[in-house]
């Protein structure tokens, strides 16, 4: 969950004020920083039912799991209306996500290894929280038995107020988003304007190969879905094209900082914060520069509109990269694994913030088309990486992504206290691209052979922590036939 913004106080008096704003962001490359964001789900042990705020049937809830770790290892506490929801410390903080999932945003560093430590530090606390309540934390892009009837809401205004507005438009898709999916993001920086342009072409053509490689959500409703990434498979397009989108605009001749800003300010508003409460908007498709000229937030209101409702506003529109002062990158399912997690940020990393990965990426990707991408954005999670484009298939790109990778953190050279560089963190899906087979496939094989279609085996062998959470490897299934269509010669980006 996106904390509201308090840092950006000043009325907004012109577009260029904006623009200007974006080109804040603009950072020194050897100052670049980084980023990372995991979501997970947590349950209760005894019947792997989702975990509510406060609690049921006399049992713990999501309010005590954060309590604990603010008390044993000295979060700071945020609340809302007398709610504690959210936890900060050092530049990090845990959040709540609509159906319970818990969200840490790390702070931001300049090398992996740290982002390593983190991670592993986080989830050390989390399960030593949730073995005190009887719960366990679950790594899937999306739940494999939850529904919408029966999924928690937390109090915080917020979700609520998204939760009304995708009710009230019939937007079904967005409310399970809402509460079944969970994640990994990265936050990188740009150094210039035609630096983001760059990476963020680079970002959208190659998320479609994120969602394969990271591709972990094979259940919904107590089914195998169609899709192995059904979290990706949900999230596009969704909200009437709100979430999940490749961004198109981004690939326009003459797109930058004000092009961006154009398009934010053309997206109707859902709503603005009132000190610590989302106040949804009284009318319908409002679009945030008619707010600004009139300085309405409410048609019973007249009030300055701030850089503050900017971001905030941003932060209501959800495309598959995001760009604020930095990009995010919101394509992947969170894994059931911490290293694999570990392994995202490192592929972004390895391909966005070194000059010759990231030229040798945009040369590979700058011919493809809108309705390329789009194929892509719809094909992938499905397929995952044995889905067909330009007569080869999607591993055969993600080798050359991973082989970009490898190449800009070997670039990089940052070493650990054991000389080894950020290049190591690369490891777990290097078996994903060189197989084919993801973890929604191997999940997919364990649901039809050893768990005899026993869905709730997913809690017990392999969520976090679980003393049985490795998965089986089964045969490389044979390749789809090529698609008619002129193979380009995506080896020359391997060394």
């Amino acid at each position: 969950m996106t904390k509201p913004s308090s840092r950006y106080a000043k009325v907004i008096t012109s577009k260029q004020q904006i623009i200007d704003w974006f080109k804040q962001g603009c950072t020194k490359k050897e100052e670049l920083l980084i980023g990372a964001e995991n979501e997970k789900f947590i349950f209760y042990k005894d019947d792997f039912s989702a975990v509510p705020y406060h609690g049921s049937k006399g049992r713990a809830g999501i309010k005590d799991i954060l309590e604990y770790l603010q008390a044993k290892f000295n979060w700071y506490g945020k609340y809302e209306n007398g709610n504690l929801i959210r936890l900060e410390k050092n530049g990090a903080s845990i959040t709540l996500e609509p159906g319970g999932q818990i969200e840490l945003s790390g702070t931001t560093f300049k090398n992996l290894h740290d982002i390593d430590h983190e991670t592993k530090e986080h989830f050390s606390q989390l399960l030593e929280a949730c073995s005190k309540f009887e719960m366990g934390a679950l790594g899937l892009g999306y739940h494999p038995t939850q529904t919408l009837e029966d999924s928690p809401l937390m109090p915080i205004s917020r979700h609520k107020a998204f939760y009304k507005f995708f009710q009230e438009h019939k937007y079904i898709k967005a409310l399970n988003v809402m509460v079944s999916t969970s994640s990994t993001q990265v936050n990188l920086g740009y150094t210039s304007e035609e630096d983001m342009v760059k990476k963020l072409r680079v970002s959208l053509a190659l998320q479609p190969i994120a969602i394969a490689i990271f591709a972990n959500s094979p259940f919904c409703k107590g089914e195998l879905s169609k899709a192995k990434s059904h979290r990706s498979h949900v999230t596009k397009n969704a909200a009437n094209g709100r979430y999940g989108f490749m961004l198109p605009v981004a690939f326009d001749e003459d797109f930058g900082f004000e092009k961006y800003t154009d398009f934010i300010l053309n997206t109707s508003v859902i709503g603005f914060y009132e000190g610590e409460n989302f106040i949804p908007l009284s009318t319908e498709d409002v679009p945030f520069d008619e707010c600004v000229e009139k300085h309405t937030i409410n048609s019973n209101k007249h009030t300055p509109i701030t850089m503050n409702d900017w971001f905030n506003h941003i932060n209501t529109i959800w495309p598959e990269v995001r760009m604020r002062q930095w990009l995010e990158m919101r394509g992947a399912d969170v894994t059931s694994s911490i290293d694999t997690i570990n392994a995202l940020p490192a592929f972004w990393v390895g391909i966005l913030y070194d000059d010759e990965a990231l030229d040798k990426a945009y040369d590979m990707i700058k011919n493809w088309t809108n309705e390329d991408r789009e194929y892509l954005r719809a094909q992938a999670p499905i397929n995952g990486l044995q889905t067909e484009f330009m007569g080869t298939t999607l591993q055969e790109i993600a080798k050359n992504a991973l082989a970009l990778s490898e190449l800009g953190l070997q670039n990089r050279n940052i070493k650990d206290k054991n000389g080894m560089n950020e290049s190591k963190y690369l490891e777990p899906i290097k078996d994903i691209v060189n197989s084919g087979l993801t973890q929604a496939d191997k999940l997919k094989h364990q649901y039809k052979t050893k768990w005899r279609g026993d869905i709730s085996r997913i809690f017990t062998d392999i969520s976090y922590g679980s003393m049985n959470s490795h998965l089986l490897e089964r045969k490389k299934p044979a390749n789809q036939n090529a698609l008619n269509k002129k193979t380009p010669n995506f080896n020359k980006y391997r060394k």
